[in-house]
């Protein structure tokens, strides 16, 4: 009785806190992830605040930078229709929009034991394979490097045009050779630690064989800089710095050449940034500039402090165009500046069977704590933001180079007004991200219709994601096989009448979901919770149940199979008691955690209330029956669920599954409340 009544109290409690803050609802942009794997945090300004952008956006996560190159083309659906007169291997067509193309760059290799001993204090054994079995000590080293450019092309043979590798401009003639809007950055990122272990090996003649496995710890160093275009003689530049400490284990496995590879780490550490703007026509300017881009951020804050914002632009009318905009007169523009410290845990393991097939995983869990100062506005925010992630990317022949990431992002950000006498609380909003997300470099025709079929086994919205038509182009034009007026799929993919010796390649396309839920919709997930109890966890089991009495419903739709038959019973047990673990454990973390972060609340521990937002979306994002329990219980509060697409040979689109009650979104950004 008591603890019945204890409950109700805190429910009671609870739903005072969520009536307070109705009127201040928030919803945080879509997440965005870039081509280094960096989260890029965007920072909103509140609505009285006067400086000259009303967002300016943050690295909260630093990741690795990949190899290769994405082309996005920018024209609208209706450039995209296909006819017999179009040829298969014709450029892709464009109504003058043009191209973005992505050039990455990634220099260097990933952690690397190295073996001080060589061998010394190894046993061996004789025979026809000698064996060696010894202790390893020496160094585990880490290093690479990468450049990464966002450029323009006006047709598509320009693209061929365009600099095979990125390079920073660093005056206005090699300014002069980007477009407004290019933009470039540049990675460098070094460790050195100690390592100890064990290893055996094989040896015959030029062959050899060995396993080894190893713990250390290793400092880390990054350095990480993006430049910006934005007018005729201005660029806009950041940067971060970070200092880490990893600890690791890591373990490998030889046959000849490296086959596989597994890493587990524990890290922490801090990171400084800055964000300027620069008149490289202003001599003063592009001294700052150059500085800047070697890490030296003294000059530019020594001018900016000489500077008035009110003064840092003019209006006037433009050589090209007879609109009036911003000109910046002044040497250099003080954006805003940040700290932040990071800790987190992360496992990685690679699979290589030489040119057939590869695959790289990556997940771990990170968690942010960030300050971010305004230039000359007096506003400060501290953002503590938890992170959970999945990455997978296959390479090879036998998969070709396709990468998914599945992640969610739980902040809580408190936004605090600089006065006379000191910081005084501002205001305090939270509010959480998911994004799932596929792309592949040479994707072949049919295999996107596969990929939005994936997409719905971890989101759900079957009906109308089938419904999904993307217009691609070109595209061989065939028949399909075809069942009561609706072609045949299998696996998501549709089946060709006759065969054919090659499909069509797509090229470079992504497709992606982003999930924003607002504060009142956490507020509201909260409290059903808590006032439900442990049965709030049975809904999820219930849905998947209900999916599975449905005869029509096809186990392949929500599980791996290799071979489809009409009927299989007990496949079909063993998906459902797989799929009914899943929603179970799901269900369960994300329960914890919502009760823990009403906890956190109480005990303003934000550090800790970020760390369980992160866990709740991990087991939200189970698989789609957990992922549609959990929206489902959100009636009051606010959510946007938008899918987006784009590539080299399909247009640029989005599909709104969910449409936000209080704000209207482009892509995945608010544009303004409704």
């Amino acid at each position: 009785m008591i603890h019945t009544l204890t409950r109700i109290m805190i429910f009671l409690s609870l739903l005072s806190f969520i009536w307070k803050g109705q009127a201040e609802d928030w919803m945080p942009d879509g997440m965005v992830v870039d081509k280094n794997g960096n989260v890029i945090h965007v920072v909103e300004m509140p609505d009285d605040f006067t400086g000259p952008k009303k967002t300016l956006t943050t690295l909260a996560y630093i990741a690795d930078i990949e190899k290769g190159q994405t082309i996005v083309n920018l024209s609208k659906s209706k450039a995209f229709e296909v006819n017999e007169k179009f040829e298969e291997n014709a450029p892709p067509p464009n109504d003058g929009s043009g191209f973005l193309v992505t050039k990455y760059l990634r220099v260097g290799e990933k952690s690397l034991p190295v073996d001080l001993l060589k061998g010394i204090g190894a046993i061996s054994s004789g025979g026809v394979l000698p064996v060696s079995v010894g202790p390893q000590v020496g160094v585990m080293i880490k290093i690479d490097g990468g450049m990464i450019a966002d450029l323009y092309a006006k047709t598509y043979q320009d693209i061929k045009k365009l600099p095979k590798f990125g390079f920073v401009p660093h005056n206005i003639k090699s300014l002069n050779k980007y477009k407004v809007g290019d933009a470039l950055s540049y990675s460098v990122r070094g460790g050195l630690g100690l390592m100890v272990g064990a290893g055996a090996a094989v040896n015959y003649g030029k062959l050899g064989a060995g396993i080894s496995g190893n713990i250390g710890i290793v400092a880390e160093g990054t350095w990480i800089c993006n430049v910006k275009k934005t007018g005729q003689f201005t660029v806009q530049a950041r940067y971060v710095k970070r200092k880490l400490i990893r600890l690791m284990a890591y373990a490998s496995l030889k046959l000849v050449k490296t086959l596989g590879e597994a890493e587990a780490s524990k890290f922490w550490g801090k990171g400084v940034g800055a964000f300027f703007e620069f008149n490289l026509a202003d001599k003063e300017g592009l001294k700052a500039y150059k500085r800047f881009l070697m890490g030296n951020v003294s000059y530019a804050q020594k001018l900016a402090m000489k500077i008035k914002a009110a003064k840092a632009f003019t209006k006037g009318l433009t050589k090209f165009n007879k609109i009036q905009r911003a000109l910046m007169k002044t040497p250099v523009r003080p954006l805003m500046d940040y700290s932040s410290t990071l800790t987190g845990t992360e496992k990685k393991a690679r699979l290589d069977i030489p040119v057939l097939i590869g695959l790289k995983a990556k997940r771990g869990e990170n968690f942010v704590v960030s300050k971010t100062k305004m230039a000359d506005s007096g506003l400060t925010f501290k953002t503590h933001l938890g992170v959970w992630k999945d990455e997978r990317e296959t390479y090879g022949l036998l998969k070709r180079n396709n990468y998914r990431l599945s992640m969610f992002a739980g902040n809580f950000q408190r936004i605090f007004k600089q006065t006379p006498k000191g910081e005084s609380l501002f205001q305090s909003r939270f509010g959480g991200n998911y994004k799932y997300q596929y792309h592949s470099e040479k994707l072949l025709e049919g295999e996107l219709e596969e990929e939005i079929f994936n997409l719905s086994r971890r989101i759900g919205f079957k009906d109308k994601l089938s419904k999904l038509k993307i217009q691609q182009a070109a595209v061989n034009i065939r028949k399909y096989l075809e069942w009561k007026g609706k072609e045949v799929l299998i696996k998501g993919k549709k089946v060709p009448m006759g065969l054919k010796s090659k499909k069509k390649t797509l090229g470079s396309t992504k497709i992606s979901a982003d999930l924003m839920i607002g504060m009142t919709a956490v507020k509201e997930l909260i409290g059903k919770a808590i006032s439900s109890g442990r049965s709030w966890k049975g809904k999820g089991e219930g849905l998947a149940q209900k999916w599975f009495d449905n005869k029509d419903n096809k186990r392949w739709e929500v599980c791996t199979v290799w071979i489809k038959t009409k009927r299989n019973v007990l496949g079909r047990k063993i998906c459902k008691r797989q799929i009914l673990k899943e929603v179970k454990n799901g269900m369960d973390l994300a329960y914890k955690s919502l009760v823990r972060m009403q906890k956190n609340i109480a005990d303003h521990d934000y550090k800790k209330f970020s760390k369980n937002f992160a866990e709740f979306g991990k087991g939200m994002t189970k698989n789609k029956f957990t992922f549609k329990t959990v929206i489902d219980q959100v009636t009051s509060g606010d959510l946007h669920l938008v899918i987006q697409w784009e590539g080299e040979r399909i247009p640029k689109g989005e599909l709104v599954l969910i449409n936000s009650k209080k704000f209207r979104f482009k892509g995945l950004r608010r544009v303004r409340k409704n």
